[in-house]
């Protein structure tokens, strides 16, 4: 019998992609692991500012779509511009380009923000970003996101931990 425990859902004792119910997706496969840690800053989206980026490697398919999805917190009280971004790499490690999502206005200090990005066709790797648009008032705006997801599909679904990070 499946089990969602909150972090994971598995079957017979392994952890699976999708769950269903009543034929909407309540469950999709986080591909990230560790989001549910704080990261904080102001991320600056380009090829030349890749060291401010997750480093972690992840693997993607570009026959597939995938959902980026995350929390966005901030000190401030007025409402912010954010969206997301994913830098594409070949098998080589080349960057190949950048996709940017769609502008959101979030109103903080807590938000979820979500796009549906498309792989370029010679993509295996992806590198991920939440990014401020900089509508902040003063310099001491801090830009804080968690419970990051990156999930295989078009369709959203409540963050998870990767099954990784509680298996």
């Amino acid at each position: 019998m499946p089990t969602i425990n909150g972090r994971a859902c598995v079957v017979n004792g392994t952890p699976v992609d999708k769950v269903f119910s009543d034929g909407r997706q309540v469950y999709g496969k986080n591909l990230l692991t560790g989001t549910s840690m704080n990261k904080q800053g102001i991320v600056v989206a380009g090829e030349n500012d890749i060291h401010n980026y997750d480093k972690q490697n992840i693997d993607v398919n570009p026959n597939n779509q995938y959902v980026y999805s995350t929390n966005i917190v901030s000190s401030t009280t007025y409402p912010l511009v954010v969206r997301n971004y994913i830098l594409w790499f070949d098998k080589d490690g080349k960057y190949i380009s950048i996709s940017i999502g769609e502008n959101e206005t979030v109103n903080i200090p807590n938000s979820r923000i979500s796009n549906v990005f498309t792989p370029p066709q010679n993509a295996s790797k992806a590198y991920l970003a939440p990014v401020s648009l900089g509508q902040t008032r003063d310099s001491e705006t801090s830009i804080v996101w968690n419970h990051e997801k990156f999930e295989r599909g078009i369709i959203v679904s409540p963050w998870t931990p990767a099954p990784e990070d509680v298996m």
